[in-house]
């Protein structure tokens, strides 16, 4: 199918009542909720069953992301990617090492943020390091990533999500940019603290209605957990 029937699909999608179709990680993309973005992003992220063990590694190091020049992140089961698309792998080996030297500065120099949360965690020295990944069957591109995480709770559902944190302030569809005319993947985002929180479901996954990955967007979370206690 050629991409302007998907084009139409996604567009009659929208007149459904889907939300409009939008790149992810697109700066572009706001929440339709009128939450204040942020408001409530602590006590999501400190709610036990919702996630893996590493995720406080992962927001110990956040302001690194942002360093990088990553506005968003993507939390899958096993790895934290930057929403950041590159054509080549060398230049996504270049975020990546922008990166690295990040993660590297805040370890030397930690911030008020970063110390806290590193005082706090007992593998605090463990190898964190990104690499280049290539995610050319989801969206044509490579993406700067830290893997060889547990950041998901096992099994972790849409419906698993709602019973923990109520209905979401908006669901919206997402259609993830692509290079050239296949079908694109289409996320099913359920927003949470204004937007700066999303559980997507793909349509693609195996077993509907498993999270397949968790949107943050990355300075407001930042500015969130700074302002708020759990």
């Amino acid at each position: 199918m050629k991409a302007s029937h998907w084009t139409l699909l996604l567009f009659l999608a929208v007149l459904a009542g889907t939300g409009p179709p939008l790149p992810l990680g697109s700066a572009e993309a706001q929440p339709a909720a009128t939450t204040p973005p942020g408001k409530g992003s602590a006590r999501i992220l400190a709610n036990p069953r919702l996630w893996g063990r590493d995720l406080p590694l992962v927001l110990a190091n956040l302001e690194a992301f942002a360093a990088a020049g990553e506005k968003q992140v993507a939390l899958f089961p096993g790895q934290v990617v930057g929403t950041r698309r590159v054509l080549s792998a060398t230049e996504a080996g270049a975020g990546a090492g922008r990166l690295n030297q990040a993660i590297e500065g805040l370890r030397a120099r930690p911030t008020p943020f970063s110390q806290r949360r590193l005082r706090d965690l007992p593998d605090a020295a463990r190898p964190f390091k990104a690499s280049a990944v290539d995610f050319r069957l989801e969206d044509d591109s490579f993406h700067a990533a830290v893997t060889g995480l547990d950041l998901l709770a096992p099994g972790l559902t849409i419906k698993a999500v709602e019973a923990e944190l109520g209905a979401p302030e908006s669901v919206v569809s997402e259609a993830l940019q692509t290079e050239g005319e296949r079908r694109p993947v289409v996320l099913t985002l359920y927003r949470y603290a204004g937007g700066s929180i999303a559980f997507a479901e793909s349509d693609m996954a195996a077993e509907p209605g498993r999270v397949d990955r968790v949107l943050l967007d990355v300075p407001t979370v930042i500015t969130a957990l700074q302002e708020e206690a759990p």
